[in-house]
């Protein structure tokens, strides 16, 4: 790892954890809710980047770009994507970005048959590339609720905090990639309205999807205005109440790479 990786994560928060060698899954954890976690609980001027879909083949120059700017955020996976761009998985969980679940086909997970299928598929997938036991949850489209949370609880996969959710609102003024490159607006347009919805939350969990190689430009167009106007960057678990939530679901907050000691396939 780079030394500039770990000395930017040494800066965020105090108290580094270590890989707990040898710990066990708690099957009975139940860690998911129907509540979303938000990054409403961060100091201002910070944001906490999610990238979701992936991995591509784009994901590597994202977090080859993410890299040179020092920043570290978190990357929630479409199983189905793995099997092809592994590599790029491992290597994102190298440079000390978090691999989440999003699910094995990315599809709102309400409407799914088998949603407990569509997480554990994933969880198998990724379960090598997750730094510290932080297993994290993003529900696809928004689309959760408390039924869901106890099913997937009662199944063994309460060991995910989540589900995930940006701060991020759509609205006439505002469209996330995603939907800037479906509707043919320019990379220009469409990081001109990140900055100003950025600007006008002031803080929070920002979302972006790594399927395109458009948002890599809107990347490097939109984080240096972002650093001069005085924005920050933390990963999701420097969120102060999402971070005290994996705390005690028993993940070492803060670990730039390493293990999850927590491996149902071994």
């Amino acid at each position: 790892m780079k030394g500039l990786a770990v000395a930017t994560l040494g800066l965020a928060l105090a108290g580094c954890g270590v890989v707990k060698k040898g710990s066990s899954c708690d099957l009975k954890a139940k860690n998911l809710r129907a509540e979303p976690w938000t990054g409403s609980g961060l100091p201002a001027n910070t944001l906490s980047l999610t990238f979701l879909r992936g991995p591509s083949e784009h994901t590597k120059d994202i977090g080859e770009l993410l890299e040179q700017r020092g920043i570290f955020a978190s990357f929630f996976v479409r199983g189905a994507a793995v099997h092809e761009h592994s590599a790029d998985l491992h290597h994102l969980w190298e440079q000390g970005h978090l691999v989440g679940n999003g699910g094995y086909t990315f599809t709102p997970l309400t409407h799914s048959k088998e949603p407990i299928v569509e997480i554990r598929k994933t969880d198998a997938l990724i379960t090598e590339d997750v730094t510290g036991d932080i297993f994290l949850l993003h529900a696809p489209e928004g689309e959760f609720n408390e039924e869901l949370a106890d099913l997937l609880n009662q199944n063994g996969l309460g060991k995910y905090v989540g589900p995930i959710q940006p701060d991020t609102v759509l609205s006439e003024t505002f469209m996330d990639d995603k939907s800037c490159w479906e509707n043919d607006v320019s990379v220009t347009a469409c990081a001109q309205q990140y900055f100003t919805e950025i600007v006008r939350l002031q803080k929070g969990i920002i979302p972006f999807h790594d399927e395109d190689a458009r948002t890599l430009e809107l990347l490097a167009t939109l984080l240096p205005d972002l650093s001069a106007f005085g924005f920050s960057f933390a990963r999701l678990d420097q969120v102060p109440e999402l971070r005290a939530a994996l705390a005690e679901a028993g993940s070492s907050v803060d670990q730039v790479a390493g293990e999850s000691s927590c491996d149902d396939y071994e």
